[in-house]
């Protein structure tokens, strides 16, 4: 997120929307999630708001399943 922001800032080449959420998605939710909230980034686009939160229960949930005791 920091660097997509600082690009964003120099107008120069951007990470997609569409990579970001792929990121999130497979595990870095909340690197994304805070990434958004320390650099302020993204926070007004409305399916970040929805799939980032919602990227971070699926994440969290999936790791609490893969580390249950059988």
């Amino acid at each position: 997120m920091e660097f997509d922001k600082r690009q964003a800032v120099a107008k120069e080449w951007r990470i997609s929307e569409a990579q970001l959420l792929t990121v999130a998605a497979a595990g870095g939710s909340i690197g994304i999630g805070t990434g958004m909230l320390v650099k302020w980034h993204k926070v007004r686009k409305p399916r970040f708001l929805i799939l980032i939160p919602l990227f971070i229960l699926i994440n969290l949930s999936a790791l609490r399943y893969l580390m249950r005791e059988e």
